[in-house]
């Protein structure tokens, strides 16, 4: 026979029970550390010393940063397995899709600032060339209208335009949830799932791309900015577009490919036709967006 554990020390105290005390937020008695009804904390053993609060600050931020980190680096590497933790109704290890596609969001404004980013951005002489915006006539026409109104040069205005439209295209970045989560819906509707999960996914493929973007930017357009000036081509803003767009579709066609197939059970061929569709959505998004952009700063500039 198994020998048994060590005996417990009989001279050990026994451990305290803890006083029952009213919880300060409502009014519950608490007779542990925790409420057992709102879960607030004893008001007795909050922290009363600058170290004490320190501590427990402290492990706040490591445990949020804890979760935020492995969220960022899931929904990047693992396409859709947030999408289904999520909706298998995990909380603790991750944070919330909205959460993260607001960090997300901040991550991209901030590296967006800082390097000079345009992936979303458009600058006023694209927004009234005709070989390169649908919008392009009617932008014409107001345009011109505008700089005989207030009688300026088109330099001035464009820089103005430019500054304020870059500042508004980053701050409108949500509005391209919908149209993925539209889109997610009509692609797998036949498998039937939750109405949420279309929203879910939304929020976390729009993350990744904003995520994708800032990486892109680094290992992609900076280089090839770089190059282009070399060959006296610095200003070819139609070359940069063109070349940026074919590098985010094959990035976000990938990505969108096996995030429906984890997320929503595809096989590997309607999974890659989602992809593509998903693809198609997204530029076609990206140009309504671009257009809608151009009117709001018209307007307000």
């Amino acid at each position: 026979a198994a020998s048994p554990g060590p005996a417990p020390d009989a001279g050990a105290p026994a451990p305290r029970p803890l006083a029952c005390v009213p919880c300060v937020t409502c009014g519950a008695p608490i007779a542990a550390h925790h409420c057992g009804e709102c879960g607030e904390r004893r008001a007795d053993e909050r922290p009363r010393t600058v170290v004490e609060f320190l501590h427990e600050a402290w492990d706040a931020i490591a445990s949020v940063d804890g979760r935020l980190l492995r969220s960022l680096v899931t929904v990047v590497r693992r396409p859709g397995a947030l999408t289904v933790a999520h909706l298998r109704g995990e909380r603790q290890r991750w944070v919330g899709p909205l959460r993260l596609f607001l960090v997300a969001n901040l991550v991209y404004f901030a590296a967006a600032s800082a390097l000079g980013m345009r992936a979303f951005t458009t600058p006023l002489t694209t927004h009234v060339n005709p070989a390169m915006a649908w919008h392009a006539t009617t932008a014409r026409r107001l345009v011109v209208a505008r700089l005989q109104e207030r009688q300026l040069p088109f330099r001035f205005y464009r820089d103005a335009f430019d500054a304020a439209y870059a500042t508004r295209s980053r701050s409108l970045l949500v509005l391209f949830v919908p149209v993925v989560a539209v889109a997610a819906a009509a692609i797998g509707h036949r498998r039937r799932p939750l109405a949420a999960q279309h929203v879910v996914f939304a929020f976390h493929v729009v993350a990744a791309v904003l995520l994708f973007e800032v990486v892109e930017n680094a290992l992609v357009d900076r280089p090839l900015a770089l190059l282009l000036r070399r060959m006296g081509r610095g200003d070819d803003w139609q070359l940069w577009d063109s070349i940026g767009a074919t590098v985010s579709a094959a990035v976000i066609g990938t990505y969108t490919a096996l995030a429906l197939r984890r997320a929503y059970g595809f096989g590997p061929r309607g999974a890659a036709l989602g992809g593509l569709a998903l693809v198609l959505v997204w530029f076609v998004a990206i140009q309504l967006y671009r257009t809608l952009l151009f009117f709001v700063t018209f307007w307000t500039t």
